[in-house]
């Protein structure tokens, strides 16, 4: 396929989020999203992306089109009571099933399996838009009820990301007291390897995947899950403090709704938010899990096709299956993610090629921020902080972070976990109720200030800022 740019100049992108995803997951979503006969079967109603861009670490949709299945959604949900409950059914419903499908696993011929296993995931891919449409929609419902309450217009936000906390904690989350768990034990054994190797392969059979987010960061192996081990001092003390965050959570959260005075019918619509800011992240577990447990299958593979281990996801999932091989520079390139994915009706294209790729971020420039001072944003918790500033734009940057560090990033993963216990605030461009960021950031207690839209733009590595959480203001101290 060849990029016909007078057709993507003539369409107006809008960038959804900012996330570096490799080659595999890349083709997966693309083809998953791009064919109405998935939407149909899995969601129900007729819609697809025709078109789709990702370049530079960003993904943009077309506006029309994110406009169209906002429509179709907003409709959905006022005339069928069940939508909302049943979108989040299936969801459930599927992901039982990948999980038990994926324990079944065929090396007779392990391409024939691994096409058997794109087939059970690409049901997942019309959620990946439409949830984020979804939160819009409870979200503007959510406000109506507290205005109706006479919440004053600027506790609103603070209320609705209270209200938002999911009805359950994420699996990364699990894993992350799972790990403090194991370190404590680990301690108590005087760090003695034969004491817990059973309970490591079995850390690694739930949560290895946890440094991954929609394939991007590499699976826990025993030897970095005992670093990280070693990496934590005090077990009992981060036990202590996240669960009397968490404690002090639901008392605010309890607070609230007992003030609100909410009827039947109000207090069901914040159960089904809680319910989506906990799936808004369950998708993208879906997507790790299937990774994380497809990874032994796409090792043999690799070397039935001659590449190294650390290559395979960094091919598209149509080359892999064709085995038709980009050559070895190309490869390269991509695992420094310098490339762009684009989708349009003629097919997908994944390409190195620098020509391609700078016209495409003309069509696709944002312009500069200059003269910038202070940056505003929505409080997702609130408190106050001073400190150093580092641009975490994926997971291959929180290396940068240092205790007592600021982070500032287009939106967090839930891989991002480690790196934000380190730091003392949160910034980011984007966020609403349910994002990651508005949600670990209670559940750590760090002051967070999200949606800024610029933070990485005007912010650079090594900026000195003051994070006001408490009216959702950053000022740059000294640069």
């Amino acid at each position: 396929m060849q990029a016909d740019f007078s057709q993507l100049k003539n369409k107006k992108f809008i960038k959804t989020v900012h996330r570096e995803n490799p080659p595999l997951i890349i083709s997966l979503i693309h083809n998953g999203i791009s064919s109405e006969k998935n939407f149909v079967k899995t969601l129900g109603y007729r819609f697809c992306y025709r078109y789709k861009i990702e370049v530079g670490g960003g993904i943009y949709y077309p506006k029309k089109y994110l406009d169209r299945e906002e429509k179709i959604l907003k409709n959905l949900v006022e005339k069928q009571p069940s939508f909302l409950e049943n979108y989040i059914s299936k969801l459930e419903k599927m992901a039982k099933k990948i999980f038990k499908e994926i324990k079944k696993t065929s090396l007779k011929d392990e391409f024939k399996e691994f096409s058997r296993r794109i087939t059970l995931l690409k049901p997942v891919m019309p959620y990946i838009v439409s949830i984020l449409k979804i939160e819009k929609i409870l979200s503007g419902k959510l406000k109506a009820v507290l205005k109706l309450k006479d919440v004053p217009a600027e506790k609103i936000n603070n209320c609705l990301l209270l209200i938002s906390k999911p009805f359950r904690k994420d699996l990364h989350l699990k894993g992350e007291i799972a790990l403090l768990k194991l370190a404590n034990f680990y301690i108590q054994n005087d760090k003695k390897l034969d004491k817990i190797n059973g309970k490591i392969e079995k850390f690694l059979a739930n949560y290895g995947f946890i440094n991954m987010r929609w394939g991007a960061g590499d699976a826990l192996s025993k030897r970095t899950l005992i670093e990280r081990l070693n990496e934590i001092k005090n077990p009992l003390a981060e036990l202590k403090k996240f669960y009397q965050q968490e404690f002090q959570n639901k008392k605010e959260l309890n607070k609230i709704i007992n003030y609100l005075k909410l009827n039947k019918n109000q207090l069901k619509l914040i159960s089904i938010v809680q319910k989506y800011a906990y799936f808004r992240t369950y998708r993208g577990d879906i997507v790790d899990i299937w990774l994380y447990k497809t990874l032994p299958l796409l090792t043999r593979i690799a070397q039935r096709l001659g590449l190294q281990e650390d290559e395979i996801k960094f091919l598209t999932f149509q080359e892999i299956l064709t085995k038709k091989l980009p050559p070895k520079k190309e490869i390269e390139k991509r695992k420094n993610f310098k490339f762009t994915a684009i989708t349009t009706p003629e097919g997908f294209l994944l390409t190195t090629d620098k020509e391609i790729i700078d016209k495409l971020n003309k069509i696709l420039l944002e312009q500069p921020e200059k003269n910038v001072a202070i940056l505003k944003g929505f409080s997702a918790n609130r408190g106050y902080a001073k400190g150093i500033v580092r641009i975490v734009k994926s997971i291959r940057d929180i290396g940068k972070i240092h205790i007592g560090d600021i982070l500032v990033s287009p939106m967090t993963t839930p891989n991002f976990v480690p790196a934000l216990k380190k730091c003392v605030a949160i910034i980011t461009d984007e966020g609403g109720i349910t994002s990651h960021a508005a949600i670990v950031s209670r559940e750590l207690n760090k002051p967070c200030i999200i949606g800024t839209k610029i933070a990485t733009k005007v912010l650079k590595d090594g900026d000195e800022v003051e994070v006001d959480a408490n009216k959702g203001i950053v000022r740059i101290i000294k640069r």
